[in-house]
């Protein structure tokens, strides 16, 4: 009895870990790819990244442009097919994946770009905006300084209802993200996990200051504080 008792709980233990990314105790950057010069008079400083799961390439947003780039053999690829295009009047904060598709947050006009079918107004002032995820339910959206997290849910389709708001120890929120049933966020130094409750439930040092990041096939990618690099770091456990 004692031996099927054993066997079971590890069983049960060994279950409760599976499909959780672990990241290394002391993440290590494997590659760097450095942004080169578009011909492009929009911003390529890059301030935040996505995995756009609709088009599998890596989305990345400065304050005057964006772009979307390939992933191949686990490297960046910007030339080609990647490209920047100017933003306009907006200011993209960040981007996510959402029922709608990619969607995106302007800091200048505090909107919601729902996928391709239309603008969704921020109804509560949330500062400077540093970042958005979805989580299959809220909108999360970034407050850079002093660090914050909004969370909205989607009413009829088209409007924004506010829903919590959290508050951090640490000063500055550069990014959110969502990745295997955790928000994610960092505040340029640290990679932390939140649980549902938003309580931090894993943190990583990173070994240099990063403005935004995201998982996508197995790896994590972040964005150089100034906005020129991509760097790359591996997922344990997955």
């Amino acid at each position: 009895m004692k031996q099927v008792f054993c066997s079971f709980f590890l069983v049960f233990v060994s279950l409760s870990f599976i499909g959780s990314p672990i990241l290394a105790e002391n993440p290590a950057i494997d590659a760097i790819f450095p942004v080169p010069m578009f011909n492009s008079a929009a911003s390529t400083t890059f301030t935040d990244i996505c995995f756009d799961e609709q088009t599998d390439r890596l989305a990345l947003c400065s304050d005057g442009g964006y772009g979307e780039f390939p992933i191949v053999n686990g490297k960046v690829q910007f030339t080609p097919p990647g490209f920047i295009a100017a933003t306009g009047n907006f200011i993209i904060r960040g981007y996510t994946n959402t029922p709608a598709g990619l969607s995106a947050v302007d800091n200048r006009g505090k909107f919601v770009f729902w996928g391709k079918k239309g603008r969704l107004p921020i109804p509560v002032d949330v500062g400077n905006i540093s970042g958005i995820a979805w989580d299959g339910s809220r909108l999360w959206i970034a407050r850079q300084l002093p660090a914050g997290l909004f969370s909205f849910r989607l009413s009829d389709g088209n409007t924004l209802v506010p829903d919590r708001a959290v508050t951090f120890s640490f000063p500055v929120l550069q990014s959110v993200t969502f990745y295997n049933h955790s928000l994610w966020v960092t505040d340029g130094i640290h990679i932390f996990q939140l649980d549902s409750g938003q309580q931090i439930i894993g943190t990583w040092k990173l070994p240099t200051p990063v403005s935004g990041f995201c998982f996508a096939k197995g790896i994590l990618f972040l964005v150089s504080l100034d906005g020129h690099s991509i760097y790359r770091f591996r997922i344990n456990g997955i």
